[in-house]
């Protein structure tokens, strides 16, 4: 009996500890701590907003430059994590980033509203000493603050649209007599 039932108290720490094991990052109790506490200062993502059309844009995380050519920068991300837009006027909204160069996630405003964005993931940084190869797990929170996207401009026309030199008049945008004023004035001058 006694030793039927340490085989089974180690069977079940055995499976216990393949569980614990087994808990991908984002389910952990613990965050880690934040990345500029252990000396990584450069994030490795950044928000990317500057894709849109009409009143949307698409929000990404791309690589960030700066960390290319910082030896602190390089990391490795664990996925998922979560983006969350929170905007100035209504309920804030959390989508789920999988793999950060395919994703992207249409965010529409109304006017006079501006969007913050937040992102929170977890970064893992590799070193090489004497004794192999270290990982460093470090918490990342990244922010960036959005408008509404510009207004698509209409080109027009410049100039008469009748007669020999249609579409090159001489105005820039006003009528005649304001360029006749314009030259007149030019020519007392000198």
């Amino acid at each position: 009996m006694g030793v039927r039932s340490t085989l089974l108290r180690s069977v079940s720490i055995a499976s216990a500890t393949l569980v614990l094991l087994s808990v991908p990052a984002e389910a952990q109790i613990v965050d880690p701590p934040t990345c500029d506490s252990q000396g990584y200062t450069v994030p490795y993502l950044r928000i990317d907003g500057s894709e849109f059309a009409r009143n949307t844009r698409y929000i990404k995380m791309r690589l960030n430059r700066k960390a290319e050519f910082d030896e602190k920068g390089q990391s490795d991300i664990e996925y998922p994590f979560s983006l969350t837009v929170a905007p100035s006027n209504g309920a804030s909204r959390t989508f789920t980033v999988r793999s950060f160069p395919n994703d992207e996630f249409p965010v529409s405003f109304s006017n006079g509203e501006t969007d913050l964005v937040t992102a929170k993931y977890v970064e893992v940084h590799t070193t090489f000493g004497l004794f192999g190869a270290m990982n460093t797990r470090c918490t990342r929170e990244v922010s960036a603050t959005f408008r509404k996207p510009p207004r698509e401009r209409v080109q027009r026309r410049r100039g008469s649209r009748r007669g020999p030199n249609r579409g090159r008049g001489r105005g820039r945008g006003g009528d005649d007599r304001e360029d006749r004023d314009r030259d007149d004035r030019r020519r007392a001058a000198r």
